[in-house]
């Protein structure tokens, strides 16, 4: 019977990857002068962008982030630094593309009552690629001593 279930569930998980959401990942590099070697770190976590108010933070403030910081470095490299680790990933105009995973994930910049924030989708494995679910958005602030 634990046979018949590890099939069973072995069968169920390659299938569920096999149709998991892959985005195209095929975009040229263009260069944003807006972001182009700024180093940004998180404020707040939201569902949508239009939820952001810097004067009403949503995550919980005592609670480190899991991203610790993004920097836009030349010719479409991005790094993203974790609390526990480091991914490289590349950068376009208007979008963070990670070809491990693939992935295309899009940033918009706005400046908010005089500080400039970054919004960039999340979009995590389980809950993006494999259940479909919609993308959050990490809210981060460009660091001010580069």
């Amino acid at each position: 019977m634990k046979r018949f279930c590890f099939i069973l569930f072995s069968a169920l998980f390659l299938t569920m990857l096999s149709s998991c959401v892959k985005d195209n990942t095929n975009i040229p590099f263009i260069n944003d002068e807006e972001i182009f070697g700024t180093i940004w770190t998180p404020v707040d976590f939201v569902k949508d962008i239009d939820d952001f108010s810097p004067a009403q933070i949503i995550c919980n403030k005592n609670k480190p982030f899991f991203i610790k910081r993004i920097i836009f470095e030349p010719n479409g490299k991005v790094t993203y630094e974790y609390k526990n680790g480091v991914s490289i990933n590349r950068w376009s105009k208007g979008f963070i593309i990670n070809d491990t995973h693939q992935t295309v994930s899009t940033y918009t910049a706005k400046q908010i009552e005089g500080k400039k924030y970054l919004f960039v989708q999340w979009k995590p494995f389980f809950d993006y690629q494999l259940l479909r679910g919609l993308p959050s958005y990490y809210v981060l602030v460009e660091r001010s001593d580069k």
